[in-house]
């Protein structure tokens, strides 16, 4: 049963409506998908003599899916992703699901409709479907009291020169060398293919310091010259180069250009080595990547499957790629709402990384903190705890205070406190992980972004919500200029500072 005092009233009424089979259609609002989860298995909980069918429409035929719906006899009818009737490809079946509102109101089933919180989406469904919406017997919203946790993708290196430095100092000593290395090489046809490969390890360098600007300018203005070549010797080179560029850019959160970059980067890939080589299989992995990142989790799933099953069969289940393949291919179902299977992967990822690595390298630190987050989602939170205290420790070393990596565990620890009720110490942490990304990214990023939301939400707990709107107000408006209006950080942001405004109109907030 709902644990969380905002959403028992809500829950309360969804069970005196679902007591009797009068009520035909019922729609929940969610704010997370963990929300959809729960109200399915405790209404299977509750009623455990009822039948029940589930639907999503993102994977639906179309030809049938009312054929199906009418084939149930009795129980309950789910229905996920509901919104994408408002979309136009699926503007026929909305209709055709309209006009037979009356027979589904005959039928002894309940059929319980899930759709994504916002302020648009029960107007989109009255103009979609206004015949239906007349037979509505019950709307309700339900938020998450639980604040987002954040994972650590991995990629999948090119070779063995990603993972030349375990720590800032090193990297720093290699910028110094390779600068200075580069000031004294004379620029001749004879010294081109040194340079190319100094100035690649240097932008490398530079990205592992998080002094991303930088190394985007040498990875830029290096594809400039080689591609005004026009020489094909120089194809692989720049494939290679332009790989480096697109994960960097999804790191900067310039996550269309680095989608369109790594398509392309896949075409010649494909074209060139073949679905199973390994330069095909790490564009794989970093496109999937890119699509989880803009939210387009289906896609990033099919993806992500298959660059597993090709690491299983080139490298063997105990390899580092492996392991990474695992990782990613978790986090994408921890986000499709496949909590215990994400933590299945992610435990073999760990043991994976301990024994190719240690128990104090950086990359064991990202598999401490991405199985925490599965933690977070199964309120584990003292298990959290310990994983991400051993990840910071690491990252604290290796990275020092100001590199994301550092700042993602500030921030995944503070949602651990946060969600455990001491606001004051995430508040602490979340302005650590702050002050850290703004010196990385700058102010005008998808990832400040989130630092702004999650320490406006702190401080809407604290009451202090004047502060609490100013960022939110900030968090929303990067996340829109970055992702648009429909994508689910920009809503969930939207839906946040809606909850906020109407606290402060009604001056009713209190805290437990």
């Amino acid at each position: 049963m709902f644990k969380d005092s905002s959403n028992q009233a809500e829950f309360e009424l969804l069970i005196r409506a679902t007591r009797h089979e009068l009520f035909h259609f019922i729609i929940v609002q969610y704010q997370h998908l963990d929300l959809v989860r729960t109200v399915k298995n405790d209404l299977k909980a509750k009623y455990p003599e009822r039948p029940f069918a589930e639907f999503n429409l993102e994977n639906i035929n179309p030809d049938t899916f009312i054929h199906s719906i009418l084939a149930c006899k009795t129980g309950f009818v789910f229905i996920e992703k509901f919104e994408l009737f408002f979309q136009k490809d699926l503007q026929a079946l909305a209709i055709g699901f309209n006009q037979r509102r009356d027979l589904f109101s005959t039928l002894p089933i309940q059929l319980i409709v899930f759709v994504p919180f916002g302020g648009d989406t029960l107007q989109h469904f009255q103009k979609t479907m206004p015949d239906f919406y007349s037979i509505i017997n019950l709307s309700i919203s339900l938020k998450s009291e639980n604040l987002p946790a954040e994972n650590l993708q991995s990629r999948i290196p090119f070779d063995n020169t990603n993972n030349d430095y375990d720590n800032i100092e090193d990297a720093k000593k290699e910028i110094e060398r390779i600068e200075k290395r580069l000031t004294t090489l004379e620029k001749t046809p004879e010294n081109a293919s040194l340079i190319y490969n100094l100035t690649i390890k240097l932008a490398r360098a530079y990205r592992f310091n998080a002094d991303y600007i930088k190394s985007k300018t040498l990875y830029k203005q290096l594809l400039s010259v080689l591609v005004k070549q026009n020489n094909p010797d120089l194809e692989n080179v720049i494939i290679h180069i332009q790989n480096d560029l697109a994960t960097l850019l999804q790191e900067l959160g310039e996550l269309n250009e680095a989608k369109t970059l790594l398509e392309k980067i896949l075409r010649f890939d494909e074209r060139r080595f073949g679905v199973e080589h390994p330069n095909t299989i790490i564009t794989y992995s970093n496109l999937a990547s890119t699509y989880k990142d803009l939210g387009d989790l289906e896609k990033a799933k099919t993806l992500s499957k298959k660059v597993l099953s090709l690491a299983e069969k080139h490298f063997g289940k105990n390899h580092s790629t492996t392991a990474i393949a695992n990782s990613n291919l978790a986090l994408v179902i921890k986000d499709l709402g496949d909590i215990l299977e994400a933590k299945k992967l992610l435990k073999r990822t760990l043991i994976s990384n301990e024994i190719n690595f240690g128990k104090s390298h950086v990359n064991t630190a990202v598999s401490y903190s991405n199985l925490a987050l599965v933690h977070i989602d199964l309120k584990e939170y003292e298990e959290a705890k310990i994983l991400l205290n051993k990840a910071l420790a690491i990252n604290e070393k290796n990275f020092g205070v100001v590199h994301p990596s550092t700042a993602i565990c500030y921030a995944n620890l503070a949602t651990v406190y946060a969600n455990l009720g001491d606001y004051k110490t995430a508040k602490d942490l979340f302005e650590k992980a702050l002050f850290s990304d703004i010196s990385t990214f700058g102010e005008n990023n998808p990832t400040v972004a989130i630092r702004y939301s999650n320490l406006g939400i702190v401080l809407m707990y604290l009451g202090d919500n004047e502060r609490a709107k100013e960022l939110l107000e900030k968090a929303y408006k990067i996340k829109l200029d970055f992702f648009g209006q429909e994508h689910p950080y920009t809503q969930a942001d939207k839906s946040n500072l809606d909850f906020l405004n109407q606290l402060i109109i009604n001056k009713s907030f209190y805290l437990e």
